[in-house]
């Protein structure tokens, strides 16, 4: 490529020729082919990202892709030379007020904030926004890149609200709730009733690890659990097993207990890995089932020495 520049020369006022200089140009040719290449690959790459691009100047959408209609259901003609503003919650006005300033007080540096926009239909939806400084159109211009995290913040919510459920159940729960896995013999998890219960911290039933039955359960009783944990290795599921054994309360008393256990993860060969269980304290019943016992044998005795008293009468 090359770059003609010519001058006539003129002589008794007729024009005899041209005098000119030749520029070669090719390099210059091939920068602006290769510019041109490339703004096209990135407009095609914009048009057909999951994310919604979009350009503003001081608040006006200049350029906008084509997914803004899948997500918003407005189309590219709508959105254009509009306030960005008209799609946004009054609510969420503040933080793109104060993220636009701070593109307009020079930071170039990319940001990321979260963002709500209004579709179409009326429904609101949540993205994630990352942000950047750029030249359109040889003006100052604000690049946004809008990812549609609606379904993510349905989940943040519903974990939330099984969390604060599993909180409530544990707050208003009489009983010890706890995890137990049957391969590292450990609890994995107890609720705060196991300190109202047996006197020790959830994070110290925790650090007994595999040897939490060795220091708590009665010699008595440890075969029981052994028969018990055996069983629940090849339970159904939703199947509940119960099972009364005695632990050891912090200062030494024994105190008896009632679980209810079911398997709660499994492996691979379907047998349990984790079992989730409660107990409640049933201490109080047991005292009374030996009072009864005793005042039993005690009523038997003096029943019987009444009728040999009377028979020898």
């Amino acid at each position: 490529h090359a770059l003609i520049n010519t001058v006539p020369i003129n002589k008794y006022k007729s024009n005899i020729g041209f005098r000119g200089f030749l520029l070669d140009i090719t390099y210059q040719k091939t920068i602006e082919n290769n510019l041109r290449e490339s703004e096209k690959r990135y407009v095609q790459l914009a048009t057909y990202l999951p994310d919604i691009v979009l350009v503003h100047i001081e608040g006006e959408i200049v350029y906008c892709n084509n997914t803004i209609f899948n997500i918003s259901g407005y189309t590219k003609e709508e959105v254009i030379n509009t306030s960005l503003f008209n799609y946004i919650p009054e609510d969420y006005h503040a933080v793109a007020i104060e993220e636009y300033k701070k593109r307009a007080n020079g930071v170039n540096d990319e940001t990321t904030y979260e963002l709500a926009l209004k579709s179409k239909d009326g429904s609101i939806k949540s993205f994630e926004v990352r942000a950047n400084t750029i030249e359109y159109g040889n003006e100052p211009a604000n690049l946004i890149v809008l990812t549609d995290i609606s379904q993510k913040k349905i989940y943040e919510k519903e974990i939330e609200e099984n969390r604060n459920f599993i909180n409530l159940v544990n707050r208003t729960n009489p009983g010890l709730v706890y995890i137990y896995d049957m391969q590292k013999n450990a609890n994995v998890y107890a609720n705060n009733e196991i300190t109202e219960i047996l006197g020790y911290t959830p994070q110290q039933i925790k650090d007994f690890g595999g040897d939490v039955f060795s220091y708590l359960l009665h010699p008595d009783d440890i075969q029981g659990v052994i028969n018990h944990h055996k069983n629940l290795e090849n339970a159904k599921e939703g199947e509940i097993l119960t099972h009364e054994y005695r632990m050891k309360h912090s200062d030494g008393h024994w105190v008896w207990l009632l679980s209810r256990d079911t398997v709660f993860t499994r492996n691979n060969d379907d047998s349990a890995k984790q079992i989730i269980g409660n107990a409640l304290d049933i201490t109080d019943r047991k005292v009374f089932e030996e009072e009864l016992r005793n005042s039993e044998t005690l009523y038997r005795l003096i029943a019987e020495n009444v009728s040999d008293m009377i028979g020898k009468h």
